[in-house]
């Protein structure tokens, strides 16, 4: 049995719902907060459970939970944090628990020094809420905090954190998953994107961008295209920056063949992936047909990973509904072999340019 936290919204309070899963039972209990009264809650009375099952990577799931209140109303319980969270507020705010904790800090105590509530400490120490300079070295006094080095490293995490972000100016339009997305892919020391239907955004040509997003669930405007669109393409110069990421793109065999945008696009985006290549610092291999081997994956995800003093990675995995980020230890090292996996069983790097590049030309002819 595991014991999981997920966050969303009823009312425009927050909800948190502990689950218990097992083979045989879901048991789910749900809690909104009272208007008044610190860390006081009460039942929210369910009369309907939706329930969508996720796979993910090692052949396990977690679920995606829909409430329709008694009293009528609609609210959704969302297994991703939906809050913005930078990898540097994740990275600070668990090392500021380890440090509460270490010293026998309650959350009590620590709202009060910094003058705050309860939830305030818990949205700093799961890294969705900015800690002012201020409020940081209140905490690191009353944690005994003294080495200049961890204190030296925590101040550069926090005023890191509060850098402006190049897509600011269109935080309205983008949501809260996207955005966080955003933040993790621009911060990460490597990425590695494994997809099974569409080539990853960050490698994707204009054209193939505009035929992937005429597909959406949601019909967009032209005008809303072309956003899109553009913003796509901005994204891309994350891989042209003089400290660009170590980027790895696994794709499958489906993914070079299926014609996206017709045989001209899509043979126009395979000569695109053919010129990127650049290993290290841009690696592309193909899972082939002819790989007998079946890995176990739970569908595509991203994982991004951080060096010191950050030192964690983070996988993603995206749905209809959104984005699912998954940063525990024991669950991106089984991410991680899942990817080693994947290296193994698809061709060699000259192997899989030589196939794009037949594939590319098979479409020219056509």
């Amino acid at each position: 049995m595991r014991d999981a936290i997920f966050s969303g919204i009823y009312h425009e309070r927050p909800v948190s719902v502990r689950h218990s899963l097992t083979p045989s039972a879901l048991r789910v209990c749900a809690t909104v907060p009272r208007c008044t009264g610190a860390g006081r809650y009460f039942k929210l009375q369910i009369a309907e459970l939706q329930i969508a099952e996720l796979p993910f990577a090692g052949g396990h799931s977690l679920q995606r939970f829909g409430m329709i209140c008694r009293h009528g109303h609609k609210g959704e319980v969302s297994v991703g944090q939906q809050a913005h969270r930078t990898a540097r507020r994740r990275r600070l705010g668990a090392a500021l628990r380890q440090l509460r904790e270490a010293a026998g800090v309650t959350t009590v105590g620590a709202a009060g020094a910094i003058h705050g509530g309860v939830s305030k400490i818990s949205r700093i120490e799961t890294g969705r809420h900015c800690i002012t300079r201020l409020e940081l070295d209140t905490l690191l006094g009353l944690y005994g905090v003294e080495e200049e080095r961890i204190r030296g490293w925590l101040i550069a995490l926090a005023s890191e954190g509060r850098k402006k972000t190049w897509w600011r100016k269109h935080s309205e339009i983008l949501g809260e998953g996207f955005k966080e997305g955003l933040a993790l892919e621009s911060e990460a020391a490597r990425i590695a994107a494994y997809q099974t239907q569409v080539v990853p955004g960050l490698l994707q040509t204009r054209p193939y961008a505009t035929a992937v997003m005429s597909g959406a669930l949601m019909p967009l405007t032209d005008e809303e295209l072309e956003f899109h669109v553009d913003f796509r393409m901005a994204r891309q110069d994350l891989l042209q920056r003089d400290m660009h990421p170590q980027y790895l793109c696994i794709m499958t065999e489906g993914v070079i063949r299926q014609q996206v945008g017709g045989p001209k696009v899509m043979a126009a985006q395979l000569r695109h992936l053919v010129a990127s290549s650049r290993p290290p610092d841009l690696t592309i291999q193909v899972v082939p047909f002819s790989q007998s081997a079946f890995i176990c994956t739970g569908g595509a995800f991203t994982l991004y990973s951080y060096p010191d003093p950050l030192d964690f990675d983070v996988a993603r995995i995206s749905h209809l509904d959104g984005e699912l980020f998954l940063e525990e230890d024991e669950v991106t090292a089984r991410y991680q072999r899942v990817l080693d996996a994947l290296r193994a069983s698809a061709l060699p790097v000259e192997q899989s340019i030589k196939l794009m590049a037949s594939v590319a030309h098979e479409l020219e002819q056509q």
